[in-house]
């Protein structure tokens, strides 16, 4: 007979439901820290969540850098005394239109970055499938 104890079973469940989407619940969600969720994974688990995180804060980093020029950018070529008419007629060529906008109302644009660079559930540790939820 085999028993299996609750801390066993629950490392188990962490580890076989462990997937790049799980990651960016935890940064995104703030469901705690991603020290917090790497501590009770075997070391061989560290450096692909770690690798995940890096890559998804990239990504996010790279977008946001991206709007932040094309903001100084349309602010640089707007004649004095502009208004949000005359903001919204260069903004709306830009592919970052929305959040050019928060951008312009001091709103953060961050979240909707990060819910743009949600990864699909199935990719894992281990490079294999899992079941969509």
């Amino acid at each position: 007979m085999k028993i299996k104890y609750a801390e066993y079973v629950r490392l188990h469940r962490l580890v076989t439901g462990l997937s790049a989407r799980t990651v960016w619940e935890v940064m995104v969600n703030g469901d705690g820290d991603l020290d917090a969720m790497i501590e009770p994974l075997p070391d061989e688990f560290h450096p692909w969540v770690r690798g995940v995180a890096a890559e998804l804060t990239a990504i996010v980093e790279a977008q946001a850098t991206a709007i932040e020029a094309a903001f100084a950018a349309i602010v640089a070529e707007l004649p004095d005394g502009w208004g949000r008419k005359e903001f919204a007629a260069a903004a709306v060529r830009s592919e970052h239109r929305g959040a050019l906008f928060s951008r312009l109302d001091d709103k953060d644009y961050r979240p909707s970055l990060w819910q743009r660079v949600r990864p699909e559930g199935d990719r894992t540790p281990h490079g294999t499938k899992v079941t969509e939820e």
